[in-house]
């Protein structure tokens, strides 16, 4: 079971997931990332950055993600901006199709990073 890095700075409002995401139970993991992210979206910073760098993910973790998308996304009711990015690397079809799921089901825009 492996679970991914996850940096939340809330001083610089740069936050990132990364890494691999393969848990059979990934609601423990990141029901801590949305409740942190609950708290943070009642006082957004002016502009804020989600990275996703994600290199490998398992089928329970992507509703799991969705959830965090919808978050984030929530922080334009606030009047503030939200940047999500989404690093792929040429090659992983699976991850650049999920990223465009993600895109298409909450109706936003990511900005596209490959990786080098």
């Amino acid at each position: 079971l492996v679970s991914p890095k996850t940096v939340l700075d809330k001083e610089k409002g740069v936050f990132t997931i990364s890494g691999n995401s393969y848990m059979s139970n990934p609601a423990s993991h990141y029901e801590h990332i949305l409740v942190w992210l609950q708290d943070y979206i009642k006082n957004p910073l002016p502009s804020t950055l989600f990275v996703f760098d994600l290199e490998y993910i398992n089928t329970a973790t992507v509703k799991m993600l969705n959830e965090v998308v919808r978050f984030l996304i929530s922080i334009r009711e606030t009047g503030n901006i939200i940047n999500i990015e989404w690093h792929y690397d040429d090659d992983d079809e699976d991850m650049i199709e999920l990223g465009k799921q993600y895109e298409i089901l909450n109706k936003f825009k990511f900005e596209w990073k490959p990786k080098t």
